[in-house]
């Protein structure tokens, strides 16, 4: 967290948009892991795919 606070909130812009990039890339994957665990482990584990789905959706509205 130290090199975010020396650098700003364009160092913390830039690591939330290497996740996102990482979460559209690996959208199948993340959202399968995470309705097996919500199913076969804890209920709580089913916002991963739901909250995939939400960005995507978000992206996609606002590219058109």
């Amino acid at each position: 967290m130290s090199q975010y606070a020396q650098r700003g909130g364009e160092a913390f812009m830039e690591r939330a948009t290497e996740i996102e990039h990482w979460m559209e890339e690996n959208a199948t994957t993340v959202c399968v892991a995470g309705f097996l665990l919500g199913t076969l482990v804890d209920r709580r584990f089913l916002l991963l795919p739901l909250a995939l789905g939400g960005i995507k959706l978000w992206r996609s509205l606002q590219s058109q």
